[in-house]
């Protein structure tokens, strides 16, 4: 059975936490959880490959922009 992950964005946190939240929880960082829920139901802590992309830095005004962009972030 395929394992679904579900993280709910709370508006005041915003998307930056959601995002380092995840990043946490998918490089297998189980410390970062002590005080909540998952730390206590989730028994297999793995260690997954994670891709980073700071998307923040270009502009993306063509679809040829963004292929390039993302070529190059990718090539590193």
């Amino acid at each position: 059975m395929r394992e679904v992950s579900f993280f709910s964005h709370l508006r005041r946190l915003g998307i930056g936490s959601l995002i380092s939240a995840q990043e946490a929880y998918y490089s297998g960082r189980k410390e970062l959880f002590q005080e909540l829920f998952i730390y206590e139901v989730k028994r297999y802590w793995s260690s997954y490959p994670i891709l980073h992309f700071d998307l923040n830095t270009q502009k993306y005004d063509s679809l040829d922009n963004l292929n390039d962009i993302l070529s190059t972030i990718l090539v590193k």
